[in-house]
């Protein structure tokens, strides 16, 4: 799909009542979702940290990362739809966080004035149209030696739940402008070092943090 399509999609779901948290609730990607809990702990954050979260939708990932930067660090949010940013800053707004900066901005053009500790993507890099300068993006924008993290999608290998890939292809793709034949985990080790992979949710979703080489 197209950026423009896709951001008209998002942001006719975010002026959907709820669907948001339905959405999250269905998928276990909560604000205190286990899975965004084990990545943002294998990005190595101090309460100095300045991180950098794409595709940040509502804000999902901000308490988790607030609980581990405090005050001091800080967390920059870029999304290209106009309305989730808007729910995303009802977040910040309501949980008094002080150091999150928002922006809207087509990911793989956004740059940062200075480098990141970390740069993080949940549930978004198979949505991405420019999913590869998205990358290259993300590892360009962080410090040597600073990790990258996503949780993403993909078809099952597990004996079972493999079963159900049609139904999880048929729903995903024209629902969510899915893409589930992307091959991000090759592509970012292309440029950065692997170093934490795992299959969740019946294999349905991966975690994955590289670093890039100091």
């Amino acid at each position: 799909m197209k950026n423009s399509t896709i951001r008209q999609m998002y942001d006719r779901f975010s002026s959907i009542p709820f669907f948001w948290e339905l959405d999250a609730w269905t998928c276990r990607a909560t604000a205190d979702s286990p899975y965004r809990a084990r990545v943002i702990d294998q990005l190595g954050l101090s309460d100095h940290s300045r991180v950098l979260d794409v595709a940040c939708g509502t804000g999902l990932n901000f308490k988790l990362l607030h609980k581990a930067l405090g005050e001091k660090g800080l967390i920059c949010g870029i999304d290209q739809s106009p309305k989730t940013l808007t729910l995303a800053r009802q977040r910040v707004e309501k949980a008094g966080f002080k150091n999150i900066k928002l922006v809207e901005t087509d990911s793989k053009a956004y740059q940062p004035n200075e480098p990141f500790d970390a740069a993080l993507c949940t549930f978004a890099i198979e949505i991405i149209p420019p999913w590869k300068e998205t990358i290259d993006m993300m590892v360009n924008a962080v410090k040597p030696g600073g990790r990258i993290g996503f949780i993403g999608f993909k078809l099952s290998s597990h004996k079972g739940f493999n079963a159900i890939n049609g139904v999880f292809r048929a729903i995903s793709v024209p629902f969510g402008g899915v893409d589930l034949d992307r091959t991000v985990r090759e592509y970012l080790t292309q440029s950065s070092d692997e170093v934490f992979y795992q299959e969740v949710y019946g294999g349905f979703y991966y975690l994955l943090v590289a670093a890039r080489p100091a």
